[in-house]
């Protein structure tokens, strides 16, 4: 079946929430996104989603931001989540989405795109670096507690 990748809106709230609870689920992690933030994610100056669907239902989705970055004199393009339903992985959505947003940051300029993922996500890794993308750099993260 033909995947179909679009920019999601604010009225794709509910399928964007169900899709991040999946990866939630999977990293065993608190779902904190609520429908209501949806649309403040997507008016943010460089931010976006897709959207891929199939027979006119959500079956994954890529967020991403655009920003300036100093060092390469450019913007610069993040992946920041990326996730399939269990239903539709492993039949190319991922890398229909991965394919759409590199499309996307380059046709904005984007001098690098990059993207984080687990140590043992073996499989996430192979579909990246068939992409092009190498490994450069070691992200560190904090978690903050809420307010």
């Amino acid at each position: 079946m033909t995947v179909t990748i679009r920019d999601a809106t604010a009225a794709d709230a509910a399928a964007i929430v169900g899709l991040i609870a999946e990866l939630a689920d999977a990293e065993d992690w608190p779902l904190e996104l609520t429908e209501a933030y949806v649309p403040i994610y997507l008016a943010f100056l460089g931010t976006g989603v897709l959207l891929a669907e199939r027979d006119r239902e959500a079956v994954g989705l890529l967020a991403y931001c655009v920003r300036p970055g100093l060092f390469h004199a450019g913007d610069s393009g993040s992946i920041d989540e990326l996730v399939v339903a269990p239903a539709a992985r492993r039949t190319g959505v991922a890398t229909e989405l991965l394919r759409a947003a590199m499309e996307l940051m380059a046709a904005r300029g984007c001098k690098e795109i990059s993207l984080s993922t687990g140590f043992d996500n073996a499989e996430a890794q192979r579909l990246y670096r068939s992409l092009g993308l190498t490994e450069e750099s070691l992200l560190l993260e904090r978690h903050l507690p809420a307010e």
